[in-house]
């Protein structure tokens, strides 16, 4: 018995809601209606024997969506693709990406890649931790990340390790840490985290210093060159990517205080077991680059 082909329609309306963040949004992108919106995905759920999207605020994908919406961005790139050889259409690269990453080794190889493709970009900045749910999600259809194990379908290549330093000003130093550092004045000193989600802090209180779960002053700055902007400004100390931190570390900006202790986090790309042939490119400079810095 011949298989019945998926109904793009209602992918692409599955996909909508999600990326839109509600039926009604999802409905002005596609310039139909809310209401038909909520038919296609109810058609295709039944059509497939089970739920695909949460219906919450806003909504979500179950395991099966999420599995469906990676499968539907896979085919589009590969169309897209297709497109482009025989028309002007535009290929377009869709990535997670952590944002210490995109701050030091990445951007020297996504310009190469532009240089020899011309393949648009369109960056998803998430903590390590976090970027493989977007691809999970079918946000990105790449992703750089420290989950090691790949989605079904997928493959992860390691592209090698940063490590993060702790570090602060030195006026900081005096005035927090003179005399070394010791649990209780961790407790006391501000510390700079990247945001709510940021574990590489809570690691290295936990491996140097037994603090779990510790309640200390803290500023949160979704940025890393504001992160880092922070602690050269004496507000607070925190833990930095080696890489970022060296040439300061060399003029004496910053002082590395636990130069004994680091925290090292492995990353992994993630990419789709079928690649298109720009996609093999991209995941080539990608690898090579960061061979080359991590």
């Amino acid at each position: 018995m011949a298989i019945r082909p998926l109904p793009y329609e209602q992918l692409s309306a599955l996909l909508a809601v999600v990326e839109q963040g509600s039926f009604q949004a999802a409905g002005r992108e596609l310039r139909i209606t809310q209401s038909a919106v909520s038919q296609r995905i109810s058609q295709l759920e039944e059509l497939l024997g089970e739920p695909l999207l949460v219906r919450s605020n806003p909504p979500g994908l179950t395991a099966a969506g999420e599995e469906l919406a990676a499968h539907t961005r896979r085919v589009m790139a590969l169309e897209e693709e297709l497109l482009s050889r025989r028309s002007s259409k535009q290929l377009r690269a869709r990535l997670g990406i952590n944002a210490d990453s995109l701050a030091t080794w990445f951007m020297p190889a996504l310009a190469q890649f532009w240089q020899k493709r011309r393949v648009m970009v369109e960056l998803d900045v998430e903590n390590e931790d976090y970027t493989f749910s977007r691809m999970r999600e079918g946000i990105v259809t790449a992703c750089v990340s420290s989950r090691k194990v790949p989605l079904p379908g997928c493959e992860a290549e390691k592209l090698g390790t940063m490590r993060y330093v702790c570090c602060s000003s030195r006026d900081f130093y005096k005035m927090h840490f003179s005399g070394g550092l010791t649990k209780e004045k961790l407790l006391l000193a501000p510390a700079v985290l990247f945001n709510n989600k940021d574990s590489v802090h809570q690691r290295f209180l936990e491996r140097t210093f037994k603090l779990r779960s510790a309640k200390y002053p803290k500023h949160v700055v979704p940025s890393s060159q504001g992160f880092l902007a922070v602690i050269l400004e004496g507000m607070a100390y925190g833990l930095v990517p080696e890489l970022q931190a060296s040439e300061y570390l060399k003029s004496k900006r910053l002082k590395n205080i636990v130069p004994e202790k680091f925290v090292n986090v492995d990353l992994y790309y993630h990419y789709p077991r079928f690649e298109t042939d720009w996609e093999h490119d991209l995941r080539r400079t990608i690898v090579e680059a960061a061979a080359d810095m991590l």
